[in-house]
């Protein structure tokens, strides 16, 4: 929420930033090339000016010099009664001292010529040469400094801005860190309850589904040590380990093993009696087991309803002996049964009679 519109990605924000520093970096060296210029104009300005003021008044002083000579010399020589600078020098000099008079005079010329080089070169360089406009020149400056004070706001404006996408682009980095952190550790918690919930594996069973497995091979380990005194021992409950269905998980199944053959085969196939004392067998078998797991807590008290009717006399004998045994074991067993047979080896029972005004109910021992 925090990245410019233009900037939706950590690219694009690099970018703009590297474009926001060359655009201040381009405006530094404008202003830097103004305020050179502008000096260098004003410096040549500024000594084309100095230079013409000292020709001019060095033609000046030299012509006013030899004015006021001239002029001295012919006052001098009109006081002295002379003619002339000339007829005073032939009338009052000898050969040296005029030689010595005429070389300062030829000095003197040689200067005055010098001077009057000086000024016409000056003249020559300042002929069609305008006075520098100030006025101009420091509007001009202004605006230079205008703009530069411009270029400089953009470029701490720029330097802002890329000091901030550098933050959010280290806050992207961290958080890209962290994200991956997570997906790794979400890795290890996804494959943690990959193998919890059976997902991928080749059975399908979850931890709940291995836990209640271990728990069932004890109870048909149980089961099995009472199964094997009934039906002359010729059966054996195991755990199944294939799936029955594909999208079912495999573990929690049961299926019998035929001793007599050797073969596996659903519980379900065998026949009403069998099947009843199989039941009975996993009831006492898980009885057992939950026992054992209930800090030795005993099930006094077992119920069976039913299912007595589908026996033949040769397994009810076996099925009511294994009761009695429970019985004489300080079991409570109750049972629910029309069978006439179990009324004869029941001591104590409640009956109940159906009638057209309710059924009736009366407890009889003996």
């Amino acid at each position: 929420a925090r990245l410019p519109p233009g900037a939706p990605t950590a690219e694009s924000l690099r970018q703009e930033a590297a474009a926001a520093a060359a655009r201040a970096t381009a405006a530094d060296a404008a202003l830097r090339r103004v305020h050179e210029a502008f000096a260098e104009a004003r410096e040549q300005a500024r000594n084309l000016s100095d230079r013409a003021t000292e020709a001019a008044e060095a033609a000046r002083t030299a012509q006013a010099r030899g004015a006021a000579a001239t002029a001295a010399l012919a006052a001098d020589c009109r006081a002295a009664g002379f003619a002339d600078a000339e007829a005073l020098r032939t009338a009052l000099l000898d050969g040296p001292a005029q030689d010595a008079l005429a070389s300062v005079i030829a000095g003197f010329d040689h200067a005055l010529d010098a001077a009057r080089g000086v000024a016409r070169e000056a003249a020559a360089r300042a002929e069609g040469l305008q006075p520098p406009d100030l006025t101009v020149l420091d509007q001009a400056l202004r605006a230079a400094e205008t703009v530069a004070r411009t270029a400089v706001e953009a470029a701490t404006r720029a330097q802002a801005a890329l000091q901030a996408y550098d933050a959010l682009l280290a806050e992207i980095d961290a958080a890209e860190a962290a994200l991956a952190a997570a997906d790794a550790a979400f890795g290890i918690r996804q494959d943690l309850a990959d193998l919890a919930e059976g997902r991928g594996s080749q059975s399908g069973m979850n931890f709940e589904g291995y836990v209640l497995s271990g728990l069932l091979d004890e109870a048909l380990a149980a089961a099995n040590l009472r199964l094997g005194g009934m039906l002359d021992g010729r059966y054996e409950i195991r755990r199944r380990e294939e799936r029955e269905k594909k999208n079912t998980a495999a573990g929690l199944d049961i299926e019998v093993v035929d001793r007599w053959n050797a073969q596996p085969r659903p519980a379900a196939t065998l026949s009403g009696g069998e099947g009843f004392c199989a039941s009975l067998a996993l009831a006492l078998g898980l009885a057992e087991t939950v026992a054992a797991h209930a800090g030795s807590h005993q099930l006094d008290a077992l119920f069976i309803d039913e299912g007595f009717g589908t026996l033949d006399a040769e397994t009810l004998e076996t099925a009511i002996g294994v009761l009695e045994a429970l019985q004489a074991g300080d079991r409570y067993v109750g049972v629910i049964s029309h069978v006439p047979e179990l009324r004869e080896r029941i001591p104590a029972r409640l009956e109940v009679t159906p009638g057209r005004r309710g059924s009736t109910a009366a407890f009889r021992i003996g």
